[in-house]
């Protein structure tokens, strides 16, 4: 269970969960539990990027990845230089 400015938030049956601060380990769809002041919501986030925090309830936000998805901009298929053959 995660504490946090006298709410509680209900994280016991979630195997993993990331804090403001961490850095995200895999791109995709996260479920941000707030603080009391909002419902929970779904986010969208990057590898690499920095979990934000949250302007009302500070540093109580907690994340808990939902579905992986990859970055395309990070996607082999997408990224980098043209694999077509240059003619001249």
């Amino acid at each position: 269970m995660y504490t946090a400015g006298g709410t509680v938030a209900v994280v016991s049956i979630v195997q993993k969960y990331y804090r403001v601060g961490d850095r995200v380990p895999t791109s995709g769809v996260y479920r941000v539990v707030h603080s009391g002041h909002r419902q929970k919501h779904s986010v969208i986030a990057v590898r690499g990027d920095v979990f934000p925090r949250c302007r009302f309830c500070k540093d109580a936000a907690v994340f808990i990845l939902v579905e992986s998805a990859p970055y395309i901009a990070h996607d082999l298929d997408f990224a980098g230089p043209s694999l077509e053959l240059q003619e001249g």
